[in-house]
This record gives C-alpha cells, sequence and structure tokens, in this order.
C-alpha cells in the first residue's frame, strides 16, 4: 500500500512540475515557493452502492406481505444512511500566480445498518442484518487555479486524485419454525442460521469543485468549497461464514448442523427462490445453483462534499 501511494505521489508531481518549470524558464523567474495550512470541516454524502440496494430489495420482497397481512408482519430493515461529518487538513504549496498545488488527509468515514423482520402465520420467520462499512482517511493530491472576483474575494477551481481504502461487512441471522406438517420429521423444528462476511478493497478516485476565498490579509484567508467525488471499488476480496442448525421445537435436540468458509471475491446476485438480491463471497460463483445475474460488488465512495475552513500562511 506505501508503494501505492509513493506511485501516485511520484506521478502527480511529475505531470505538475514540468509544465510549471516550464513557465518558470520562461518568465525568468522561479516560482513563488509559499507555503499554506488549510483546514477545513463540513459535511458529505456518498453513493454506498450495492450494501444498501440489496437490504432495500430484501425490504422490499416483504411489501405485498405487509399490505396484505400486516398484523402477521413487523419490523424492517434501513438502509445505512450516506450522509457524513468531513474535515481535512492540507499543506499547500503556491507555486506560480492562481496556480498551486496541496496534499490533504481527509477524515476516515463509517456507516452501518441494523434491522429485523419478523413473519408469523403458517410458519415463523425472522431476519436480523447488520451492515457496516468503513473508509480508512484517504490522501488526496490537489491543483487549484484561483482568481480575483473582488479585492478580497477570489473564486478557486480545484481537482485532483485521491487513493482510497475500505472495508464492508454484514451479518446475516435468520430463523424458520416449521409445524410437524411441514417440517418432513413429525414434529415442530427450527432451523437457525448466520451468514457473515468480511472484505476490502482500494480503488484510486478523482475529484473535481470550486470554491470561494475571503482574504482577510497576505496570511489568513476564509474558504468554503463544494466538491465533487469520482470513486468506487469494484473488487472487494476476503471471507465469507455460513452455519446452519436444524433442532426440534420441544427439548430443542439438534437434527443436524452444517458450517462452511469460504475465500474469494464478494458477489452481487439474484436469490431465485425469494426474487431479491444479495451478497456473499463466492471462490467460483459459477458452481452456485439457484442464483442468477451474478456479479462482484461494488463500494460506491463518490458523492458531494461542501467544506468551510481557514488558509494560514506559513513561509
Amino acid at each position: 500500500m506505501r508503494h501505492s501511494y509513493l506511485r501516485i505521489i511520484g506521478s502527480f508531481v511529475f505531470m505538475l512540475f514540468i509544465p510549471i518549470s516550464a513557465i518558470s524558464a520562461a518568465e525568468g523567474t522561479p516560482p513563488n515557493q509559499r507555503f499554506s495550512l488549510v483546514i477545513r470541516e463540513g459535511f458529505g454524502s456518498l453513493g454506498v452502492g450495492d450494501m444498501n440496494t440489496t437490504i432495500s430489495s430484501i425490504n422490499t420482497a416483504y411489501d405485498q406481505s405487509r399490505e396484505s397481512y400486516p398484523e402477521y408482519i413487523t419490523g424492517s430493515i434501513p438502509e445505512a444512511s450516506n450522509g457524513f461529518k468531513d474535515w481535512e487538513v492540507e499543506v499547500r504549496w503556491g507555486a506560480w500566480k492562481g496556480l498551486s498545488f496541496g496534499v490533504a488527509l481527509s477524515g476516515p468515514i463509517h456507516l452501518n445498518s441494523h434491522g429485523c423482520i419478523s413473519y408469523v402465520r403458517s410458519w415463523t420467520q425472522a431476519l436480523l442484518i447488520e451492515s457496516e462499512a468503513r473508509m480508512a482517511a484517504p490522501i488526496k493530491l490537489n491543483l487549484y487555479y484561483s482568481f480575483p472576483i473582488h479585492s478580497k474575494f477570489n473564486l478557486v477551481l480545484n481537482g485532483g486524485v485521491g487513493l482510497y481504502h475500505a472495508r464492508m461487512s454484514q451479518s446475516y441471522d435468520w430463523q424458520r419454525r416449521y409445524s410437524s406438517d411441514e417440517s418432513g420429521y413429525g414434529a415442530d423444528v427450527n432451523v437457525v442460521g448466520n451468514y457473515n462476511f468480511n472484505v476490502s478493497g482500494r480503488t484510486t478516485g478523482y475529484h473535481c469543485g470550486v470554491g470561494l476565498e475571503y482574504k482577510f490579509n497576505d496570511r489568513f484567508s476564509m474558504m468554503a468549497e463544494g466538491q465533487w467525488r469520482f470513486a468506487k471499488i469494484h473488487s472487494l476480496e476476503g471471507t465469507g461464514n455460513r452455519t446452519t442448525r436444524l433442532s426440534y421445537v420441544s427439548g430443542g435436540d439438534i437434527i443436524s448442523s452444517t458450517s462452511d468458509s469460504q475465500e474469494g471475491y464478494l458477489y452481487h446476485y439474484i436469490y431465485d427462490l425469494y426474487g431479491y438480491e444479495e451478497l456473499e463471497v463466492f471462490e467460483n460463483p459459477d458452481d452456485v445453483s439457484g442464483i442468477s445475474e451474478v456479479r462482484k460488488a461494488t463500494l460506491d465512495l463518490g458523492g458531494f462534499t461542501f467544506k468551510i475552513g481557514l488558509k494560514i500562511g506559513l513561509f
């Protein structure tokens, strides 16, 4: 991971140093090497992606039952909120006139969801799903161009690249109770199971935006900035674990139990039996029956942020 950071930083500096050097040579004067510290704070949003779409799909599968038999079904599983608080610390170099470069560290992001659905009619079913996504603090390389629109106001255009690393996990618990007529064992039985996965991935993203800078003096400025981020992790890798247990309701004697663990990529698919979307880690999804529209799951880190901050001239 360290090498990835170094490659991005090296490429960014190399690409941007050449035109600056050429400009400086043409002007016959060295670039202004003034450094400043920028501290910003605000709020933002994420796309999230498959973690939320699967939760929404499972909820939607129970909508007809909620309308037809509201007395038999309770609860829901909410999507993870895609809003978050954001902060950023940046060291910026004023290279030439309105052109400047920055290296910034933004805050980490934590999203989660927790919910339960219970259905009681001729048979009983309960689902409990806990989901979580964590994005590590990204390092961003920024390019700025500012130009005055008033004696104390500058309009600032920005763009750049960032390196993003995130982890996603989910725990899916279910319980089904069947009557003696339905179970095939001549008695009421419980089926209890859990599936959980923990995966991670990384990607290089891009961002652009526009801001307004108010200059108190040559050393201090106040800034407001809106920025669009384009970053999506297309490959999440890790482990998934499944356990199931079948037992008699009366007495609790275990009839059978199974467990399975797989390493591989996280996949998104349609569970044909119920028609809703699910996520699961597979070594080879082609070997799995009863699912369709299989593809690698994604985590969408793209979105919008708005931040207000202070720019302090250092030297």
